[in-house]
């Protein structure tokens, strides 16, 4: 009776407003480059003070369910990412978009995202106490394991051998600033402000957005070209409908997306991101031969999208259970459970049943509110693929470089974009992964950590990645996807015998 009355509070008009005001603020900051979820959620605390415990949770739960999806609209429709977690959906959301598919583009992000954060909701509700045992059993050794098989899957995401440079170019540059161990500065040339590394923001704007501009203003004849999207257009609305057959072939992704962002997102530490690329990466390894990752593919949108969105369920798992943060946006929501005068924790479902029921009432509201905002938003943001491009590329620039300077409010950082569209221009010209070297960047950091304390814990033996049985999966199953990645592409022959794809 509880449970069912909690549910109850979740749905009154009053509390299901404030969680659809929270995944509309969401929405609207996560679709700007250099803010997102987590920089909205501090700043909306405050606000929650006069609110009951279960509008203000589901206010700020809906923040971060609206800001994940709002970064893939602009990661989508202008090639760069709001959040660090839409890095992986620019990589076919914004092909899509130039070939006229922006409205479809953005309903699979949509349909994708609803999907993974119901999926890890449902999670939450029914198993939460299962999975925390798991992630309880997630030491060094284990993230470990998980960032190898992870930087394993997105090295061979084009040439294995320059996969494998590029990613580690990305773990070189990610060494800059303090060390984790002794907490001396490296790599810093003297100046302080890169003491604390290179900011993702900075690299990913850069890397992404700046240096497709700079790529198509020297391309005069695709930077004057328009991408129309007529709404009314029969040949438009039929190559942006979201079809049965779309559905038949995103479903499978989705399914394991959101058991692959379920299971980070439980593991205190790894994050959306690494939820992104790692889904990205073994769908475009496990792909057809008709599958055009890299060119608009669905499916490339569909992974990363589905598996971060699961992330924001699953991440509540430990916080609930054991009172440990799984992300971020988790660790922030920790300040708004003890005003309201609940302790997260095992002992927060014996005296606030009620309360946490509600909660999970809340996040079933959240993501019905972000279907619906997301459907009704939609045809608004397509709009800007019409805009001229001699205009919208002079906005993009601007929101770029204020994205970028607020971020860390260092003028720096400014430099440090301009450095790296340079740099990410020479990789597009060269047929190197800029991709693989984003990704190896982003989870170099943790890489490193993660390899220093397994090294003091085994004092010095590596072996003990083999010794220990969830670490161990994990690197027999990197060990399996280097063999089959091998197979694959000196051996194996495929053909695409769907006429359409062709």
């Amino acid at each position: 009776m509880e449970m069912l009355a909690g549910f109850t509070d979740a749905f009154t008009l009053l509390n299901a407003f404030y969680v659809f005001i929270g995944v509309f603020i969401g929405i609207a900051v996560g679709c700007v480059p250099g803010l997102g979820a987590n920089l909205a959620i501090p700043v909306c605390i405050p606000l929650t003070y006069y609110m009951s415990p279960i509008a203000a949770i589901g206010f700020l739960v809906g923040i971060n369910k609206g800001g994940m999806y709002g970064g893939s609209i602009s990661a989508i429709l202008i090639n760069t990412p709001g959040d660090v977690a839409a890095v992986a959906t620019t990589f076919d959301g914004y092909p899509m978009a130039c070939q006229g598919k922006g409205f479809k583009a953005l309903k699979t992000a949509l349909f994708s995202s609803c999907f993974g954060d119901t999926f890890s909701t449902l999670l939450v509700i029914g198993v939460a106490g299962i999975l925390a045992q798991w992630a309880l059993k997630m030491g060094p050794t284990e993230v470990l394991a998980v960032l190898i098989l992870a930087l394993t899957l997105i090295a061979a995401l084009e040439s294995l051998i320059k996969g494998i440079i590029s990613a580690s170019l990305g773990l070189l540059l990610a060494t800059v600033g303090m060390e984790p161990t002794s907490g001396m500065p490296r790599f810093t040339f003297g100046f302080y402000q890169l003491e604390n590394g290179f900011s993702v923001v900075t690299l990913a704007i850069g890397m992404l957005a700046v240096a497709e501009l700079i790529k198509q203003v020297l391309n005069k004849g695709e930077f004057y070209r328009i991408i129309t999207f007529k709404q009314n257009d029969e040949t438009s609305k039929a190559q942006n409908r979201f079809t049965l057959k779309d559905f038949t072939r995103c479903f499978p992704v989705w399914i394991r997306s959101s058991l692959i962002g379920s299971f980070i997102g439980a593991c205190p530490g790894l994050g959306s991101s690494v939820a992104a690329f790692l889904s990205y990466g073994i769908a475009k390894k496990t792909a057809g031969p008709c599958d055009k990752f890299g060119e608009g593919e669905i499916k490339g949108i569909a992974a990363p999208e589905t598996a971060n969105n699961a992330v924001v369920g699953a991440a509540l798992i430990p916080l609930f259970t054991l009172g440990i943060p799984g992300s971020v946006a988790a660790s922030l929501l920790i300040g708004a459970f003890i005003i309201h005068g609940i302790t997260p924790g095992p002992l927060m479902f014996e005296e606030h049943g009620r309360a946490v029921a509600g909660i999970y009432g809340s996040m079933v509201v959240g993501s019905i509110a972000c279907l619906i905002l997301g459907l009704c938003s939609n045809r608004i943001f397509v709009k800007m693929l019409e805009v001229p491009k001699i205009i919208l590329y002079p906005i993009i620039l601007y929101i770029c470089i204020m994205g970028t300077y607020a971020t860390n409010s260092e003028p720096l950082d400014v430099y440090l974009m301009a450095g790296m569209a340079i740099i990410g221009l020479l990789f597009k010209l060269s047929g190197f992964s800029f991709v693989t070297f984003i990704i190896g960047f982003v989870l170099g950091g943790q890489f490193e950590l993660a390899l220093q304390q397994t090294i003091i814990a085994s004092d010095g033996n590596l072996l003990v990645l083999f010794t220990r049985p969830i670490s161990c999966v994990m690197m027999i199953l990197s060990l399996l996807f280097v063999a089959w990645n091998i197979w694959s592409t000196y051996f194996r022959k495929r053909e695409c015998t769907d006429p359409e794809a062709k």
